[in-house]
């Protein structure tokens, strides 16, 4: 009878803390949905500016639900299996989101680093060497033998240079 004591308890301890922990990583979830759902709105009307602060917001919520999954989650093996997959799923959507604000309103990631594929639709030469360009006024610095109809894999901050927004390669 002792022995079914014990095990009662260490299994009632046992799934009060897994609980805490999935409910945890649960509100983390839905918080990131009602930030998702409130960005659909938003780039219905191209508020790209709220659209990147649901980016932000986002970002916060999925990085602090993989610290709860990956330093605690495992107490709970269904749970940490189902959220750490809901975090990559959740870094896919940011992913697209990004791109999607960026296509539209690249202005609004001026002084940040981002990184692209980019399309090379046209090339310009100056003082410095080639330009290329893509969509929306956007210019990449790089000095290679690039030609049109290339994609080229990119990272580095965009600054605004001379009224044209430019991507220097880090």
């Amino acid at each position: 009878m002792q022995r079914i004591r014990i095990w009662l308890w260490a299994f009632g301890v046992y799934m009060s803390v897994a609980t805490t922990i999935t409910f945890s990583q649960f509100i983390l979830e839905e918080a990131f949905q009602t930030t998702m759902f409130s960005s659909w709105p938003a780039g219905d009307v191209a508020a790209w500016g709220v659209v990147k602060n649901s980016l932000i917001i986002m970002k916060s919520i999925n990085r602090t639900l993989k610290i709860v999954t990956y330093s605690v989650g495992w107490i709970q093996p269904l749970g940490f299996v189902s959220y750490r997959a809901y975090s990559q799923s959740a870094d896919a959507y940011i992913l697209a989101l990004k791109t999607k604000v960026l296509t539209n309103e690249p202005n609004l990631f001026v002084g940040e680093e981002i990184e692209l594929k980019f399309s090379i639709k046209m090339i310009s030469k100056d003082k410095k060497g080639k330009s290329f360009t893509n969509f929306k006024q956007i210019f990449v610095e790089v000095g290679s033998s690039t030609t049109i109809g290339d994609v080229i894999d990119t990272k580095g901050v965009l600054r605004k240079i001379e009224g044209r927004l430019v991507l220097k390669p880090s």
